[in-house]
């Protein structure tokens, strides 16, 4: 249930709809944005609610973050930063690296700014990624939390992150899993396009000559709440306070007992695919 909810807050609804209508914002590249930000005809502002409940879900970001630290490189690309939480978790993990944060929300990036202003290690780009400017090096990772479901055009996103890796660089997602399935009002409210399935998703990084190396799925025990939630009782929003109780309660225990045993299901799917040429 939770990652959900970090679906929601931490890729704004808007996002898929935005990104799919160029004229609505220049999308960036990466040599552009030093000199001025995307030009916006019509501003593009998150209004989710979860944000506050979500910075505070320690155990949720713990996990991810032992998840996502031993497959990054030294030059990390994420698309779709937010407010920087998933960042910070990552930086405090592995603090030697570059990590570049692309980010298309005018409300998200003064506090994405603030949050890393004076860190060398951290470059903030505002706008809807458009790929790496000439003068760039090609980076180790590109890392999309919850951000596919978002984009209409999934596979043009991921050829454009394709782009930006080194050979042999990796690409690194967390997406929703279940497919029509489990799709329901919750997904709809948060602006999903969709719900994967695992041999949609490789498909996919195939198609953009990334071979997937590893993959699991995760929160297996959220799919029975998120159907009932979505399909069942359809309702639209996840409270602040569910989201803070699942995450100490729940995440804890769930992380240990998937670690311990290998789901065949879950809610997430979380992908890592290598540049293989």
């Amino acid at each position: 249930m939770l990652a959900q909810a970090v679906t929601s807050a931490h890729n704004p609804p808007d996002l898929a709809r935005r990104a799919a209508r160029p004229p609505a914002v220049h999308a960036t590249r990466l040599d552009d944005s030093t000199s001025r930000a995307p030009v916006l005809t019509q501003p593009f502002v998150y209004g989710g609610s979860e944000l506050e409940g979500l910075a505070r879900a320690r155990n949720y970001y713990r996990w991810l973050v032992g998840l996502f630290a031993p497959h990054l490189g030294e030059r990390v690309l994420e698309i779709g930063a937010g407010t920087g939480t998933f960042a910070s978790a990552i930086l405090a993990a592995r603090p030697a690296i570059s990590l570049t944060l692309v980010e298309p929300a005018s409300n998200n990036l003064p506090i994405l700014e603030r949050r890393f202003a004076g860190d060398a290690r951290v470059k903030v780009v505002p706008g809807f990624f458009a790929g790496l400017g000439q003068d760039d090096a090609p980076m180790d990772s590109v890392v999309l939390v919850n951000v596919l479901e978002h984009v209409e055009d999934a596979h043009a996103l991921l050829r454009s992150a394709r782009e930006a890796l080194r050979p042999g660089g990796r690409m690194i997602l967390l997406v929703p899993v279940g497919g029509t399935m489990l799709y329901g009002t919750m997904d709809e409210a948060f602006g999903h396009h969709r719900r994967f399935t695992a041999e949609a998703v490789r498909t996919l990084l195939e198609e953009c000559h990334c071979r997937v190396s590893y993959q699991r799925y995760l929160n297996s025990v959220g799919v029975v709440p998120w159907f009932l939630l979505g399909r069942v009782l359809r309702r639209r929003s996840l409270s602040s306070v569910a989201i803070r109780i699942y995450d100490f309660l729940a995440i804890p225990m769930l992380r240990r007992l998937e670690n311990s045993w290998t789901p065949r299901f879950g809610q997430s799917l979380f992908v890592v695919a290598e540049a293989v040429r």
